[in-house]
C-alpha cells in the first residue's frame, strides 16, 4: 500500500494505526484494498505501506538526475515532506515480512524525512552538481492526477521490532542506488 492512504496533516512520522484519510481516489482505493485484504483474512494478512519510491530507472532520484546530467535545471517542491525510500530495500522488506509470517500492517521507507527539495539537493550533491541548478516549487505548481499528501513520513518502528531488523537511513540508500547507477 501507500502513505497516499494518509491525509498529510501528521506532524510526527505516521505510526501503522494511524487514522486513515486518504486525499485522492488514489489513496482511497489503496485503502479500500487494504479493507478489502483485512476482510478476507482477518487472521492472516500483512499489508507493507510505502512512499517515494526510487529505483532502476522509475522516481523522483532518476528523473533529476536525468535533468542535471542534461544540463537542465530541476523544480524541486519545497512544501511536502515524506520518506524516500529505496526499491531494492523495500524488496528486502516485503520479503522479511513475507519470510516472517509476520502479520498485520507495516511501514517500510528508509528511515528519516525530507521535502523533494533535500532530496535533490543529496542527488545534486552525490553526483557532484552544483544546487543553484535546483529551482525551488510549490507542489499546489504542479499539475498532478493525485494530490499528495503534504506530509507522509512514516514510521517504521512496528517492521524493526517484528523482523529484527533495522532499516537504514535514506541518505545512506540513495548514496548506494547513485553509487550503482554511476557504474551501471
Amino acid at each position: 500500500s501507500t502513505d497516499y492512504v494518509f491525509d498529510g496533516e501528521g506532524s510526527r512520522p505516521y505510526r501503522t494505526e494511524d487514522t486513515r484519510r486518504p486525499l485522492s481516489s488514489y489513496g482511497r482505493s489503496k485503502l479500500e484494498g487494504e479493507a478489502r485484504v483485512t476482510s478476507k483474512c482477518p487472521d492472516a494478512h500483512s499489508i507493507v505501506r510505502t512512499g517515494w519510491l526510487y529505483g532502476a530507472g522509475k522516481g523522483f532520484v532518476d528523473w533529476a538526475r536525468s535533468r542535471l546530467e542534461q544540463g537542465e535545471t530541476v523544480p524541486v517542491v519545497t512544501d511536502q515532506s515524506g520518506s524516500p525510500t529505496y526499491a531494492r530495500d523495500l524488496a528486502d522488506g516485503i520479503l522479511r515480512v513475507a519470510e516472517g509470517a509476520h502479520l498485520g500492517a507495516f511501514h517500510f521507507v528508509n528511515k528519516g524525512e525530507a521535502t523533494w527539495l533535500e532530496v535533490g539537493q543529496a542527488v545534486a550533491g552525490a553526483l557532484g552538481y552544483d544546487e543553484d541548478r535546483l529551482t525551488p516549487i510549490l507542489a499546489s505548481a504542479l499539475e498532478r492526477p493525485a494530490p499528495r499528501p503534504t506530509y507522509s513520513a512514516l514510521d517504521v518502528s512496528r517492521y524493526e521490532r517484528a523482523t529484527k531488523t533495522m532499516v537504514r537511513p535514506w541518505h545512506e540508500a540513495l548514496n548506494d542506488y547513485l553509487a550503482g547507477a554511476r557504474k551501471g
